[in-house]
């Protein structure tokens, strides 16, 4: 291993491709103290550091701090990129601890690098990076193929696809997802390789849904009162913050909410958070909503100027026989007597009933199908 110096390794970097005018694609392993939190990261060399752009939407952000260790993974696994991407987290690959931090075990070369800066921008931050030592695995590295950076573009467009999401921003996502088909189109024609196809054909799925939700989401009203639809696939036992260990039936679970605010505390911000998969864990609902056996079937929503969650919930137990899914789920800050703002519906789709219950309350209800997105 090649330790510190920063003349021979500012020489090595360059020799492996890194550049002042090109972002060069990696895999970022860093260790926050709760773990390492692993993601694909563009970065260009900087006089004597690694830089990189981190949009402050993102997980990562969070994590951002001087001093923070980790790894830069140089990897023609596309595995590594599209992991963290579509699930959040590494699945099938192992990250290693070293004396300088973790890093991936499979990578063709891998540069320890410290946090030295996080410089605050409008919508993002600079990093610095200080190289620490680095790792070179394989000696020939493999010749790039044109499925892989087709791959690759195509997740770094997803990426943005999400954070304009976010904001409802219909034409740069429909923009993007033009580009996404691109990029798939270019790993069909590139490979035959099924794990190659596979991954490009979740990845345009996951595009074109967000183009059908953010068109529809846009046109909802700021504000109002909302039920997500969510279908567990089978019995489970989840860990739900404070209320600890929960257990959640198979079936159709009714999680009713009100949005009054703005932006993100409005309708359409909070239905776009519910559907998100990677995001900070905050609400009840966001425990249940990152496994994969549920998701969200279909949202009912309506507008309103007032909170309208509790009337709706109790409508839904009294005119749907729905139960508490787990006793304090969703109402820890309920005032009006809700046992649980999460309710299990059963082995049937309960949707035609909803509608009813928001009629009967004198509510417009507006529904939109989500289907099965995991």
């Amino acid at each position: 291993m090649v330790e510190d110096s920063s003349g021979l390794l500012r020489g090595l970097l360059s020799h492996l491709g890194f550049s002042p005018r090109t972002f060069s694609e990696v895999i970022l392993v860093l260790e926050t103290g709760r773990g390492a939190h692993v993601q694909p990261l563009g970065v260009k060399l900087k006089g004597s550091s690694l830089w990189a752009r981190v949009f402050k939407s993102t997980r990562l952000h969070e994590h951002l701090r001087p001093s923070l260790r980790g790894s830069l993974n140089i990897t023609y696994d596309p595995r590594a990129f599209f992991e963290p991407v579509i699930h959040g987290r590494l699945l099938s690959l192992e990250i290693r601890e070293s004396p300088l931090g973790p890093y991936l075990a499979s990578c063709d070369a891998v540069i320890f690098v410290e946090i030295a800066e996080v410089k605050e921008e409008r919508a993002f931050s600079s990093v610095f990076f200080k190289p620490l030592g680095l790792i070179i695995e394989r000696e020939h590295p493999l010749a790039p193929n044109r499925a892989f950076p087709a791959l690759v573009e195509a997740l770094v467009h997803l990426t943005r696809i999400r954070h304009h999401a976010r904001a409802c921003d219909v034409q740069p996502v429909e923009d993007l997802a033009k580009k996404v088909r691109a990029c798939v189109e270019t790993v069909r024609h590139a490979t035959e390789e099924s794990a190659y196809l596979d991954m490009a054909s979740e990845i345009l799925s996951e595009a074109e849904r967000w183009v059908y939700l953010v068109r529809s989401i846009a046109s909802l009203p700021e504000k109002g009162v909302y039920t997500l639809v969510v279908r567990l696939g089978k019995d489970m036992e989840i860990r739900v913050g404070a209320l600890g260990k929960a257990k959640l039936m198979a079936g159709y679970h009714l999680y009713t909410g009100s949005a009054l605010g703005k932006g993100p505390l409005g309708l359409k911000g909070r239905l776009i958070r519910h559907l998100s998969r990677i995001k900070k864990v905050f609400w009840h609902i966001d425990y249940l909503l990152r496994e994969q056996e549920a998701y969200v079937e279909t949202l009912i929503v309506a507008e309103s100027q007032f909170k309208k969650e509790c009337e709706v919930n109790k409508a839904l137990m009294e005119e749907l026989g729905a139960v508490p899914s787990v006793l304090g789920f969703g109402s820890s800050d309920c005032r009006s007597g809700c046992p649980a703002h999460l309710l299990y519906a059963g082995l049937s789709r309960p949707v035609e009933a909803i509608e009813r219950v928001y009629q009967r309350l004198g509510l417009k209800p507006i529904l939109i199908e989500v289907g099965r997105w995991r």
